[in-house]
């Protein structure tokens, strides 16, 4: 199976997605087996819109009202190993590609939330960053 067969094989129907509540479709989205193509783009920005053209769930997802809302609340309620992180340098299983999908979507789009939606980014932002160890601080994924 090349790329485009998988991506084709990983989307959902629009008409199905739009049956979803938006907590369902944070859950989808965040298990995207292709969420880390993000970073095979010159900007987030354009990796984060590359998940809206090839993905229902993600196009669906961010044409609601309150996604920032659930997003939000997904990412106070998730948690990465970065044990598992540093040692086996696995993102998916560590929660990592996750954490990095949401802190990039927050970044991109900080402007465009409340005041308080961007105070909790920040709050728990600065929880995760002070979990992790020195080397992922760094957002290295190289053991040193």
């Amino acid at each position: 199976m090349d790329y485009c067969e998988a991506l084709d094989a990983c989307n959902m129907p629009l008409e199905y997605a739009k049956l979803l509540t938006t907590e369902e479709l944070v859950k989808y989205a965040v298990k995207y087996p292709f969420l880390l193509d993000i970073l095979g783009f010159d900007t987030l920005e354009g990796g984060i819109n590359s998940l809206e053209r090839k993905s229902a769930v993600f196009q669906e997802l961010f044409s609601r009202p309150d996604h920032k809302d659930e997003l939000l609340k997904e990412y106070q309620n998730m948690s990465c190993d970065y044990a598992l992180m540093e040692e086996s340098l696995d993102m998916v299983k560590s929660n990592y590609a996750e954490e990095l999908f949401l802190e990039a979507y927050f970044g991109i789009n900080y402007d465009e939330l409340s005041e308080v939606q961007a105070d909790e980014v920040v709050q728990e932002y600065g929880r995760k960053y002070g979990e992790r160890s020195e080397d992922l601080q760094n957002y290295g994924t190289a053991k040193r």
